[in-house]
């Protein structure tokens, strides 16, 4: 049981990067609605002069959070993302062995990705000699999409903060109520300065660069250059390999 909950939250895995993401997103979501939501001594007030209670509210944050999730876990940002729209979608997939294969032997890039994944996809036999660099790739891959997911989620509920800091002061002017101030300014505030802080540590320690990367991109890139390493040692067999189907396509015309 005990291991199976160590799976269930282990960084380098598919489990373990939904299940962490999800629990980190959930837990955040419940502490704003705590700050931002709860506290606020005169919510119900504010939210029945509009007619909409203050469930309503609580709820349609839950859909949101809800709806994130789905959003995220749906399609694999990094991955199939469009590199033009987006930096790390970018640097992520300029990373792949399969991008050097294609202009290491100028082929198409559907052709360079299939011979590597044939290849790839041997590794994944635990008596393969390169099972090591196939397991290792995949938890890198992962973890990285583990801070992609985490810095995505503390930077929205940053500006989800500070909107609705603003939109409390407002609507305590628009009704001439006394800003609580000591009883739950503080809190909000502390959450907004939170959310920055483990935002701007993580980012700072899992810096994106084309050259010079770290932490998780880092650690990336260096396991993908093995395989680049390991294609320009096999260039040969790969080159039968592109031989061998090119003749099969001229014996089917």
């Amino acid at each position: 049981m005990l291991n199976k909950l160590v799976n269930a939250i282990n960084p380098t895995t598919k489990t373990g990067v939904r299940v962490l993401t999800a629990l980190s997103t959930v837990g955040i979501a419940l502490l704003f609605i705590w700050c931002f939501i709860l506290s606020i001594a005169y919510i119900d007030e504010a939210f029945s002069k509009i007619k909409v209670p203050s469930k309503i509210v609580e709820l349609l944050l839950a859909v949101v959070v809800y709806a994130m999730l789905i959003l995220i876990f749906s399609s694999d940002a990094l991955y199939y993302g469009e590199p033009t729209k987006n930096l790390y979608t970018k640097i992520f997939q300029s990373e792949w062995p399969s991008r050097f294969l294609e202009e290491y032997l100028g082929v198409e890039r559907s052709l360079a990705k299939n011979l590597w994944f044939d290849e790839f996809n041997k590794w994944r036999d635990p008596n393969h000699s390169q099972h090591q660099q196939w397991n290792d790739t995949l938890s890198r891959g992962f973890a990285c999409r583990l801070v992609y997911y985490i810095l995505h989620f503390l930077g929205l509920f940053f500006w989800l903060g500070c909107a609705f800091l603003v939109i409390e002061i407002i609507l305590s002017k628009i009704m001439s109520h006394s800003y609580t101030i000591e009883k739950t300014l503080a809190c909000r505030i502390a959450f907004v300065c939170g959310m920055a802080f483990f935002w701007s540590v993580i980012r700072a320690s899992n810096r994106l660069k084309l050259k010079g990367p770290t932490g998780v991109w880092r650690r990336y890139n260096e396991i993908n250059n093995r395989s680049i390493h390991w294609i320009k040692t096999h260039r040969a067999e790969f080159e039968r390999r592109i031989r061998e189907i090119g003749e099969g396509e001229h014996a089917t015309e």
